[in-house]
């Protein structure tokens, strides 16, 4: 699969990708998202907020793939297929803009 990412993006993806893998074969065993702090420091970013900036823009691009980076209630991001995400829970957080709190009306 290649996606066009951005440094900072492909190592958020990677890191979310990855505890997919071990999650599945480990039947569950492993946790099954990435926190936000792991993911700042495997990213290399300082403030929580440049996560979901990153992958939000990233989603854009694994749309293609039919792939999506949700986060799980602030805690941390997990990665799904959108098969997955039906109904559209997807958009727990996966939608919502950088700057925009959910629920926030423009």
């Amino acid at each position: 699969m290649l996606v066009p990412l951005s440094p900072i993006q492909y190592q958020l993806v990677k890191a979310l990708l990855s505890q997919r893998q071990r999650w599945e074969a480990e039947l569950g065993q492993v946790p099954f998202l990435v926190s936000v702090s792991e993911l700042q420091r495997v990213a290399g970013l300082r403030r929580r907020k440049d996560v979901k900036k990153q992958l939000w823009h990233a989603n854009g691009q694994l749309g293609r793939q039919a792939l999506r980076a949700v986060s799980v209630h602030g805690y941390g991001y997990a990665l799904f297929s959108l098969s997955e995400l039906q109904p559209p829970v997807a958009l727990i957080g996966a939608a919502v803009p950088p700057g925009v709190e959910a629920g926030e009306s423009g």
